[in-house]
């Protein structure tokens, strides 16, 4: 019995691991997304374009990093990119009156 649990726990640990390493991974992202947010050198915009972009495509179903990225594609006045990035938002999250409300300000925005 004391095997069993501690198997248990061991899994347990493990994937508390994982969900730390994640955490850490997604905190580093947005140090350093924040820190080129503020810089006003339009290459760093480039770079959080590029690396968020990145981090879509790595996890396409995180509302948060997908929002980072339609406001950073807003910075870059990347209109068409913006508005398909807030109807796949919609999309995945039809609940989520946030993501509705930037989709209303993106088609003000736009016209």
């Amino acid at each position: 019995m004391g095997k069993k649990y501690y198997g248990w726990y061991s899994d347990l640990q493990g994937r508390q691991n994982k969900v730390l390493q994640y955490k850490i991974i997604s905190s580093q992202i947005y140090v350093l997304v924040t820190e080129i947010k503020r810089s006003d050198e339009t290459s760093y915009f480039d770079d959080a374009e590029l690396l968020l972009a990145n981090a879509v495509n790595f996890s396409p179903n995180d509302g948060d990093i997908r929002m980072r990225y339609d406001l950073i594609l807003r910075v870059k006045q990347n209109f068409a990119k913006t508005m398909e990035q807030v109807n796949i938002l919609c999309e995945q999250f039809p609940d989520n009156l946030s993501y509705q409300a930037q989709k209303a300000s993106e088609i003000m925005q736009n016209g």
